[in-house]
């Protein structure tokens, strides 16, 4: 019995009772149906199937309880009846098949909402990378993206501007801001109006073992190419840093 004989729409209507009067004798395998195109609710997930007449009497072939049902949309799905004895019995195996018009469509979406939180990712990140202060004049923005490497007493330092700075592979700090270096004091000011750019603060690292949280303090200084020339650890877990780029001659 399929759609050359009829057409049955479910909708929130509680309990149904269809009777179908088939003249010839029909072999019943299975009961299938296709998943509403929009809510959940409307699919049919309790049923009993009756097969018989009024005069001989009815019999039960399958009898479904709570069954649990593809999410797919416009899936087809289908409940197998065994018989036993000239009498049917519920099984508890279902299979689903999937329209190709409702494939390609599902195939469609996901593409598409996964090219758009692609696209929303990259907005974010184009976002937070325009926040950053990168100069006056916007001129260290070449070196987003690159890291330097200076190996010291069997550590390789890493550091990546505007971003963190590694201790083969622990992390010893998050760029935090740019501050000036007070040589007199060892301290970081934080007046932007006194702003150099000479000197990086990269705090909130990896926790360290027995004390506190790393963090490093970079220099800049001027020369002829960039290069990461110094790392020292004066105090625990507290590191300084030189790094070496033209673009602090200016």
């Amino acid at each position: 019995i399929n759609a050359e004989y009829m057409g049955v729409v479910t909708g929130y209507m509680g309990d149904t009772e269809l009777l179908l009067d088939i003249a010839t004798p029909v072999a019943v395998t299975h009961v299938a149906f296709v998943t509403a195109n929009d809510a959940e609710e409307r699919d049919p997930v309790s049923w009993t199937l009756f097969a018989g007449d009024n005069e001989r009497g009815w019999a039960v072939l399958q009898s479904v309880e709570g069954l649990e049902t593809t999410t797919e949309r416009l899936a087809e799905v289908k409940t197998e009846i065994r018989v036993a004895h000239g009498v049917g019995s519920e099984s508890k195996e279902m299979e689903t098949h999937v329209r190709p018009e409702a494939a390609a469509a599902r195939q469609e979406r996901d593409t598409a909402k996964s090219e758009s939180e692609s696209i929303t990712s990259r907005i974010e990140e184009l976002e937070r990378a325009l926040a950053v202060d990168y100069g006056r004049e916007n001129e260290f923005f070449v070196l987003k993206g690159k890291c330097f490497d200076l190996t010291k007493h069997d550590y390789t330092y890493t550091l990546c501007p505007f971003d963190k700075m590694t201790q083969s592979g622990t992390n010893i700090g998050r760029f935090e801001k740019w501050s000036r270096a007070d040589a007199a004091y060892g301290s970081w000011a934080v007046s932007s109006a006194e702003q150099d750019y000479s000197a990086q603060k990269y705090d909130n690292g990896d926790h360290c073992w027995g004390g506190p949280i790393r963090n490093t303090e970079v220099t800049l200084v001027c020369g002829p190419e960039d290069e990461l020339l110094l790392v020292d650890e004066p105090n625990m877990c507290s590191y300084t840093a030189k790094f070496q780029t033209p673009l602090a001659c200016n």
